[in-house]
């Protein structure tokens, strides 16, 4: 079974001072030129094995560029665990507009969206990288970076990491979100996704990964 947990950083200090640990946080400033708002988290037991896709057109900053994300190994990353892949120089790629207007996805649209990287990917002569990253290694990409999961070749291999997403804390100022001060930068308080179509299990198997997590941080 492959799990994703959304948002430790809510319930989790230890989370937070990971995603906002001083020297990472400098980076995310500096690459920003204005301080960050931590909004998103990610934990992945295994690879995601996602298709390659943009952050952006799923977490849409009001000001174009004003997102980032970095990806953290909790673990040393084997060939065929599903190691991280992404594409250098894709973060260049003039953005797709969708029909309304917006750079954020129409689910509708998403063919068109694939078909036109596709072939700006191809135009570019951009290739695909896989990170085959050790523990402790931390990844930061733009937002528009193209990315995804490679194939996991045995599945009986972990690929524990942990994503986060930042926008920049003008843009959250300006879709009114509540920020907390964390030293040089900020995380947003905010509710829980709903999890749609929880199943019994579900919640034992998130407990499970979040004794994992915490292993890994103490």
């Amino acid at each position: 079974m492959r799990i994703k947990v959304n948002d430790l950083y809510l319930t989790m200090p230890d989370v937070r001072d990971l995603a906002l640990d001083p020297q990472l946080a400098q980076i995310l400033n500096d690459c920003m030129t204005m301080p960050v708002a931590l909004c998103n988290s990610l934990y992945l037991d295994k690879g995601s094995a996602q298709d390659p896709h943009v952050d952006a057109i799923y977490m849409t900053p009001t000001t174009p560029g004003h997102m980032l994300a970095s990806w953290i190994a909790m673990e040393d990353v084997h060939e065929d665990a599903g190691p991280l892949e992404y594409f250098p120089g894709s973060h260049l790629i003039p953005q797709w507009k969708f029909s309304n207007g917006s750079y954020h996805f129409v689910p509708s649209e998403m063919d068109q969206w694939e078909a036109y990287m596709h072939s700006q990917v191809s135009e570019r002569g951009l290739r695909k990288e896989p990170f085959f990253a050790k523990k402790g290694d931390v990844f930061i990409w733009h937002a528009h970076l193209l990315h995804g999961g490679g194939p996991i070749n045995d599945p009986g291999r972990t690929r524990r990491s942990t994503v986060f997403h930042y926008f920049t804390a003008a843009d959250s100022r300006k879709l009114g979100y509540k920020m907390v001060a964390h030293d040089a930068t900020y995380w947003i308080k905010r509710g829980h996704q709903r999890v749609p179509g929880e199943k019994p299990n579900v919640t034992t198997a998130i407990d499970r990964v979040l004794q994992k997590v915490r292993r890994t941080l103490s």
